[in-house]
């Protein structure tokens, strides 16, 4: 198919969001798969003389944004992190990060040697906050928060990582917000009532996190720019990987969980130690955003994926999947007998459509058993003649796209 070029710009009509509800009805999850598809069918005009209309650099796409870590520089810390660990001074290695991490959130959060020391629950004449309607309150305890927060979580599987009969899925939260983070706890006792009620009781293995406002945002495992699947930090980083305990069968790496470290994924280091999520936390979360518009080395492992998410987080309501939206330009013709799949790409976003699918079948239907509603929402575009031309095809088979329109 030739390149087909379209100066008038984005047609009016085209729409960015859509929200699929989910019935009890015994077709609806049918239903859903067809709107989806729908949805997701390739653009028949081009999108390169098309404005950037979604917040995305097309290539993006293909993980032109990781910073290439070299092999001797992995090598190195390697070794810096195997002596360390033999000499047993990696705990003098962490108490420097401590105190280096402790440095860095006194910056970012002085403490003010100007406050007043007014007691905040005077009882001087004045309007109260309790005298206010519950609305109002809640409305300022929402200003005073920040408003909505986007819990970021990593996915890892140990099957791509030199252990290919581990099946094991990992979710990894790097430097969330903690409780210390809220001070609305501290500032009056209505507050603090509120605090509870939109974030639960502080608990030392949980993290402050509230259905009402918050989401959670899930990043599979992608590839670097030349399609290698080499992280370059965090716990995957293969420095980190190869200086875990293996011999130990109650590694936490071994087994289906969700974690979280205090500290950013470049500064996690082989000995550093995650905190297991307490079951109380995973009861929380209700909206869950799969970004998926950059791609991951998944394929066919998005049905353990799914069940694995499903089986953990049993109150989802809302599953939302952030896409990159193709044009036909780099797309042959392909005749198949499945006349719901016509106009659309082999590509990652049905990967991962076709393994929710999957999962739920696997699992007669018990996962995501309250969810409401499926949202698919374009935050980029690409022209699929411009990608289809560039030279790294191992990009191209761990995204799992073809230019193959069905």
């Amino acid at each position: 198919m030739e390149h087909q070029e379209n100066i008038t710009g984005p047609i009016l009509s085209d729409t960015r969001l859509i929200r699929i509800p989910i019935t009890s009805d015994p077709n609806a999850w049918g239903k859903m798969l067809y709107c989806a598809l729908r949805f997701l069918r390739a653009r028949a005009k081009c999108y390169v003389h098309i404005p950037r209309i979604y917040d995305h650099r097309p290539g993006q796409y293909l993980g032109d944004y990781y910073q290439l870590v070299s092999t001797e520089h992995e090598g190195a810390l390697y070794l810096l992190w195997r002596d360390l660990l033999q000499s047993g001074n990696w705990k003098n290695a962490r108490e420097l990060e401590r105190v280096w991490e402790e440095d860095v959130q006194e910056a970012q959060h002085p403490a003010d040697d100007n406050a007043s020391t007014t007691p905040r629950n005077s009882s001087s004449g004045g309007l109260h906050l309790l005298d206010l309607p519950i609305e109002i309150v809640e409305q300022i305890f929402e200003y005073a928060v920040g408003g909505s927060y986007e819990l970021q979580a990593n996915l890892i599987r140990l099957r791509y990582r030199d252990r290919p009969d581990n099946n094991s899925t990992q979710l990894i939260f790097y430097q969330p917000r903690l409780w210390a983070d809220l001070n609305v706890f501290q500032i009056c006792r209505a507050f603090r009532t509120l605090a509870i009620k939109y974030y639960g009781v502080p608990q030392q293995s949980s993290l402050p996190f509230s259905p009402k406002m918050d989401t959670m945002v899930v990043h599979g495992e992608k590839q670097d720019q030349f399609g290698r699947i080499n992280a370059e930090c965090g716990v995957a980083f293969s420095p980190n990987l190869r200086l875990q305990d293996w011999e130990n069968e109650d590694h936490w790496l071994l087994r289906d969980g969700v974690y979280s470290f205090n500290h950013s994924p470049v500064h996690v280091r082989p000995w550093s130690t995650p905190m297991a999520v307490s079951a109380e936390f995973l009861q929380r979360p209700t909206k869950i955003i799969m970004q998926v518009d950059v791609g991951t080395i998944y394929k066919w492992d998005w049905e353990d994926v799914w069940l694995f998410l499903g089986q953990t987080f049993v109150n989802t309501q809302c599953l939302k999947f952030n896409i990159c939206h193709m044009d036909i330009c780099g797309a042959t013709e392909k005749v198949v007998r499945l006349p719901e799949l016509r106009g659309n790409f082999r590509a990652h976003d049905l990967w991962v459509l076709m393994g929710l699918a999957e999962a739920r079948q696997k699992s007669h239907r018990r996962i995501f058993s309250r969810l409401e509603a499926l949202e698919i929402e374009k935050v980029g575009t690409c022209c699929s003649s411009s990608w289809g031309q560039r030279s790294q095809p191992d990009v191209f088979s761990l995204l799992g796209n073809e230019f193959i329109k069905f």
